[in-house]
């Protein structure tokens, strides 16, 4: 490098010193935008994933409580074998779906989980009432089983899926906000 004119060596020098500077700011936006996203992740992952997720457990194991409950109020004073999970099995995987959905919700889940939470409590007490007057012989504990079905059907599905949907939105618009104009500045600066 010496051996080349003073001229042509310093435009080496500085031409070497930009491109060493240009990989270094390029290298530090990529790495703070990378920071940055990986923020956007893990809060879109926790708050709407862990949503959406706990949302769908709770109405499928609504559903399956209901099935089981329905099923067994069907039976009447039948002996049926102990099923492996009972309707009181799925109804603590749905208080607990529930759970798992406020703890990963954001203010913006208050009304839903609010439903659900009363909506849960009141689809427990019909049923309860809908065994209760059946194991006594009474025909109103099937009144009390519809109604509690359709609670579920009609107030807490829709409910859930609201909720599940929300939190599907948040994971959807973190993805979206993960690129931008700072994440090409900095591919174009590295490139």
């Amino acid at each position: 490098a010496w051996r080349i004119r003073l001229p042509t060596r310093r435009l080496i020098v500085v031409l070497a010193s930009a491109t060493a500077g240009a990989v270094i700011v390029a290298s530090l936006t990529a790495a703070w935008v990378a920071a940055r996203n990986n923020a956007t992740i893990h809060d879109a992952r926790v708050q709407g994933l862990g949503v959406a997720s706990a949302a769908t457990e709770f109405r499928s194991s609504l559903a399956a409580a209901d099935a089981e409950a329905s099923g067994s109020l069907i039976a009447g004073g039948i002996q049926v074998p102990e099923p492996e999970v009972t309707y009181a099995d799925h109804l603590d995987d749905a208080a607990l779906a529930l759970t798992d959905a406020a703890l990963a919700g954001t203010s913006k889940d208050r009304k839903d989980l609010r439903e659900l939470s009363s909506g849960l409590v009141e689809y427990t007490a019909l049923v309860e009432a809908a065994r209760a007057n059946s194991l006594q012989g009474f025909p109103v504990g099937a009144t009390y089983m519809a109604r509690a079905h359709r609670l579920a059907a009609d107030d807490l599905v829709p409910t859930a899926n609201h909720l599940r949907r929300e939190g599907e939105q948040r994971v959807a618009s973190a993805a979206a906000g993960v690129s931008g104009p700072l994440g090409v500045l900095a591919v174009v600066l590295l490139v």
